[in-house]
């Protein structure tokens, strides 16, 4: 993504770098494009004015939307007050996870791909990542945490809502940006095991064999 006077703009291109290509109108703020199982849609969350999304209101705030790959067809899915951000599409194409801090704080939601019958998951947590079988959700949260300074944490849930674990606790600056190894066995992210830096870690989706990649 690149971003001109405000507005940021979605792009594609090859693994190697080659053939980029900007995907629609640079006319308002875009984060976190992801991908559908089937590679022809983009879900993204864009700022928008919710005084032109018919809400009797004014201001600015998050909503998710999806295109065709080829920057086609743009749609808004979801269409709740508040913020909604960090889209994650289930492996099966069929949900989309996401952060909303519609009710208060940020919690996890889970919705039809189609933006229907949001459920709510979690009472406090970002940056959802689906395990590769779609039957549990990685992300983050302080909610062990509070205002100390361990930062934020890792929990695994089932995607119905039960099981919920605590797999990661990397103290200091907390953990971010998980994502599921394609065999679901490992989980790597952001970690922050001595401030003010930012590495790589990985470890076992039980939260178990924990390894620094980066910054040693």
């Amino acid at each position: 993504m690149m971003g001109i006077y405000g507005a940021t703009d979605i792009f594609t291109m090859n693994a190697d770098g080659s053939q980029v290509i900007k995907l629609g109108k640079s006319t308002e703020e875009r984060d976190s494009p992801a991908w559908s199982p089937d590679g022809k849609q983009i879900v993204y969350a864009a700022r928008v004015n919710i005084s032109d999304t018919g809400a009797p209101l004014n201001g600015w705030s998050w909503r998710l939307f999806v295109m065709n790959a080829d920057g086609t067809e743009r749609r808004r899915i979801s269409h709740q007050i508040g913020n909604n951000l960090r889209p994650a599409w289930s492996p099966d194409g069929r949900s989309i996870a996401m952060a909303s801090d519609r009710f208060g704080p940020t919690r996890i939601y889970v919705m039809n791909a189609d933006g229907s019958e949001p459920r709510f998951l979690h009472n406090k947590g970002r940056m959802p990542s689906w395990s590769p079988d779609g039957s549990r959700i990685v992300f983050v949260s302080d909610r062990d945490n509070g205002k100390d300074l361990y930062g934020e944490d890792l929990y695994v849930i089932n995607a119905d809502g039960s099981n919920l674990v605590r797999v990661a606790v990397t103290l200091i600056g907390g953990a971010s940006w998980p994502a599921w190894s394609p065999d679901g066995r490992q989980i790597v992210f952001a970690c922050s095991l001595s401030l003010p830096f930012s590495d790589i870690c990985v470890m076992n989706a039980d939260g178990t064999g924990l390894k620094q990649l980066t910054g040693k």
